[in-house]
């Protein structure tokens, strides 16, 4: 039987093997693959918001995280943080400020924390356009007429419009082409 460390660090030695576009791809996949489960309930407006309350472990790595306390609502945003997460250790919980919900067991991870932890898989320009997609954020003034074409066309329902934009980034190498 493996030991947390053992697993930790074959995550590691698997992510450092992988180029960029690589791992872009392989949290894509699973991306969808956690939505199809249902451990990701795609949820606009929503950066991570876990369904029960996780015992905190400040020295407790992410990608040790079962699937039972996993199970939360995300945007794409969200969603692909998870996943790099839980696939590849490089956070720990004590890493994750969280903001306390209505019933303080309960707790929500604000992106505004993670630009940088997220940018070591996408530009900022990529995390806009999912994102922008996701929360069908049509812009006439800031996107040329396909971006906004490819926008509107996107399913109406969020999981299916989740899965769309992660099989975009896998059907293109690991970039996301609008």
């Amino acid at each position: 039987m493996s030991t947390n460390q053992e697993l930790i660090d074959a995550a590691n030695a698997r992510f450092n093997s992988m180029t960029p576009a690589e791992r872009r791809v392989e949290v894509a996949k699973d991306v969808i693959l956690q939505l199809r489960n249902g451990l990701y309930q795609a949820t606009k407006s929503t950066y991570v918001n876990f369904k029960r309350s996780i015992a905190f472990d400040a020295n407790r790595d992410m990608c040790t995280l079962a699937d039972d306390e996993i199970r939360c609502e995300c945007c794409v945003r969200g969603a692909m943080f998870l996943s790099k997460a839980r696939k590849f250790n490089n956070l720990k919980m004590g890493d994750i400020p969280t903001l306390p919900l209505h019933d303080k067991r309960i707790y929500t991870i604000n992106a505004s924390n993670f630009k940088t932890y997220e940018r070591e898989l996408f530009s900022p320009d990529q995390i806009m356009l999912m994102e922008c997609a996701f929360e069908r954020w049509v812009d006439y003034t800031v996107f040329p007429p396909h971006v906004n074409e490819y926008i509107n066309k996107l399913p109406n329902d969020p999981t299916e419009r989740m899965i769309t934009i992660m099989q975009n980034v896998i059907d293109n190498q690991g970039t996301f082409v609008p």
